[in-house]
C-alpha cells in the first residue's frame, strides 16, 4: 500500500514538474506582457514546491 502511493506520488511530482517546466517555456516566450510572465513563473515555483512536497512526503520516510 505504502509502496503503491509512493509510486502514485512520483508519477504526481513528475507531472508537476513537468507543467512547470511548460510554464517556464510559455513565460519565456512573452516578451511584452511582464506582469503574465511573472504570474506564470510564479505558478511554475508553486509546482516545483508541489513537487518537493510529494517527493518527501512522510509516507516515503516512514517507509524507509
Amino acid at each position: 500500500m505504502v509502496d503503491e502511493q509512493s509510486q502514485q506520488d512520483q508519477t504526481r511530482a513528475s507531472l508537476y514538474r513537468q507543467s512547470a517546466s511548460r510554464l517556464r517555456r510559455i513565460a519565456a516566450e512573452l516578451r511584452f506582457d511582464l506582469c503574465r510572465r511573472q504570474q506564470m513563473l510564479s505558478l511554475a515555483g508553486g509546482f516545483e514546491r508541489l513537487a518537493d512536497k510529494l517527493e518527501g512526503s512522510p509516507l516515503k520516510h516512514a517507509a524507509d
